[in-house]
């Protein structure tokens, strides 16, 4: 036994390896893709004191520093960090997976975190990837924890939990659902709530806020006290402050629940109706017979309630935010499905499905049908409708845009997810199996496929792309400041700035095909950088016209 566990063991690690290296050849020559974020992110990290920043992000900002190590090549090099700190989160996944579910399990949906589409983001110079890490860390390290673990304990998962939010400050968004678990594990352990309970809240939160604000302090000076951020800050208050929207914002988060909603189901519906299923057996055990093995039915009663509110909990507050956002810009709306703000946490879902292999399947019947019913009747809402009218993208949402993006795939793949819910409510241990090894690695692997061909096409460097390196490679670092951009693109102005790796350079934002006065621009701005087919009137010293874009040395005024 000890010999298969070990050939096991090394298969794990030998694919976690592969895996790394087949993200570095995939991204390796990608150019940026990700519009303002990656210019942000790289600015933020790369550019300026960390005491400028206005998202106090100070853990991911002080590894990425390191890419300035790699001159021009930053951007490949933040690739090959986002690969590692994303598989190394396999570990935790499969460490969590063990303690329900049998070895071989446990290696395969590990494996299957970290080779989907969600893969897709250690190709862009953007949190995520790091944040993955961070997350699964977290997680892994909470799940150990019960009833009678030390109050140091519970304030070494603050300061876990204070790491990751300096990673991403959305961690903060879960507090909620964290608590809620240490609620929820203090009554399955000792039966009752007490003062300790209470205690082990109040070290958590003293661990976490002490973290936060020495590290942030040792990173930034004073500016780093703060808990959002300026740039999140601002967005809570005035959310919070425009009392005249709320009917507004709860219809809009409507909307956008629905959404969340219908894809859960159709991707996700089989793990979510046993999260939801047990968690009524959880809270209603009078109804069910005792399951045989107590202590790793414990253990999967922890991970599923654990899993199930965390993850609604940050569906909600997507919801919330896109509802804030809706009609701000261009691409905002409440029909945006922003999936990223939890796919890292979906993988959850997985170890649950695979846990649920152990389970009696007649213990959870009744309720299986019953919210299994309503996910049928959402999943093929989803497919009727295929989808209309919300809006799907494969940074946004590349799980379901790599199927949706090709019909035949969408509703071929969303048939078969919805037959095996079907399948399940009839013979659960059937369904789950065949949702694990058939339906879930399908649609993961087409997904990511598609994903893969979508940034594919950033192989190839675009207009803003060439613009922006001859500029940068042209002019001499202390004319950037003089510098502005001119164009009809939000997004590729911001890929523009990125390549340019100046903090000063500005932009200005033109409709397509108007005319540009250089006498109208801006009084320390002595070179313009126009691309597009624009017409340039006022005097220059001289101008250097290429293929789609010109840069001019204007008169003095």
């Amino acid at each position: 036994m000890r010999n298969i566990n070990n050939r096991v063991l090394k298969f794990f690690w030998l694919c976690i390896g592969l895996n790394f290296l087949f993200l570095i050849f995939r991204n390796t020559g990608l150019y940026p893709t990700v519009f303002s974020d990656e210019y942000t992110y790289s600015k933020l990290s790369r550019l300026i004191p960390m005491s400028d920043s206005p998202i106090p992000i100070y853990a991911y900002l002080k590894l990425f520093n390191t890419t300035n190590y790699c001159g021009d090549g930053f951007l490949e090099c933040a690739k090959i960090i986002n690969a590692f700190v994303f598989v190394a989160a396999a570990p935790f996944i499969y460490w969590i997976s063990r303690r329900v579910a049998d070895q071989r399990v446990s290696v395969y949906v590990s494996l299957l975190a970290i080779m989907g589409p969600i893969s897709s983001y250690t190709a862009y110079f953007k949190p995520e990837s790091l944040y993955f890490l961070s997350f699964w860390v977290f997680c892994w390290y909470l799940l150990t924890l019960g009833s009678q673990s030390g109050k140091w304990c519970w304030f070494l998962g603050g300061v876990l939990f204070a790491v990751s939010s300096l990673v991403k400050p959305h961690t903060i968004l879960f507090l909620p659902a964290v608590f809620i678990y240490v609620i929820f594990l203090f009554i399955q352990e000792q039966r009752s709530l007490s003062k300790r309970t209470v205690f082990v809240m109040l070290y958590f939160l003293i661990g976490a806020l002490m973290t936060k604000m020495s590290l942030s302090y040792f990173f930034a000076g004073s500016a780093g006290l703060t808990i959002f951020g300026s740039d999140y800050g601002e967005h809570a208050r005035s959310t919070v402050l425009e009392t005249q929207n709320y009917v507004q914002l709860l219809l809009l988060t409507g909307e956008s629940l629905t959404g969340h909603a219908v894809v859960s189901a159709l991707l996700y519906g089989l793990p979510l109706v046993l999260a939801i299923s047990t968690t009524i057996k959880i809270l209603l055990p009078k109804i069910y017979k005792p399951i045989d093995d107590e202590n790793q039915t414990s253990q999967y009663q922890k991970i599923t309630f654990f899993s199930l509110i965390i993850i609604l909990n940050l569906i909600f507050v997507t919801a919330i935010f896109t509802a804030s956002v809706a009609n701000a810009g261009p691409y905002e709306s409440s029909y945006r499905l922003h999936m990223r703000y939890y796919n890292f946490a979906l993988p959850l879902l997985y170890v649950v499905a695979g846990g649920a292999l152990n389970i009696n399947a007649k213990s959870l019947a009744p309720t299986r049908w019953i919210v299994g019913g309503f996910f049928i009747l959402m999943a093929g809402y989803a497919i009727h409708t295929n989808l209309a009218p919300y809006t799907l993208g494969y940074v946004d949402s590349p799980e379901i845009w790599g199927l949706h993006i090709d019909e035949f795939y969408f509703k071929s793949i969303g048939s078969l997810l919805l037959l095996v819910l079907v399948i399940f409510l009839i013979n659960q241990r059937k369904g789950l199996q065949l949702y694990l090894y058939l339906a879930l690695p399908l649609f993961l692997i087409i997904s990511l496929y598609q994903v893969d061909r979508e940034q594919s096409g950033r192989l190839i460097p675009d207009t803003y792309d060439k613009a922006g390196m001859f500029t940068k490679h042209y002019l001499p670092n202390t004319d950037m400041s003089k510098l502005i951009v001119v164009g009809s693109k939000l997004g590729e102005l911001y890929r523009t700035l990125y390549y340019l790796d100046s903090p000063v350079a500005s932009f200005e934002l033109i409709n397509k095909d108007s005319i540009y006065d250089l006498r109208k621009r801006p009084d320390n701005k002595d070179w313009v950088l126009v691309i597009g087919d624009h017409k340039v009137v006022g005097t220059s010293q001289f101008q250097i016209n290429l293929n789609g874009f010109s840069l001019i040395k204007a008169d003095e005024d």
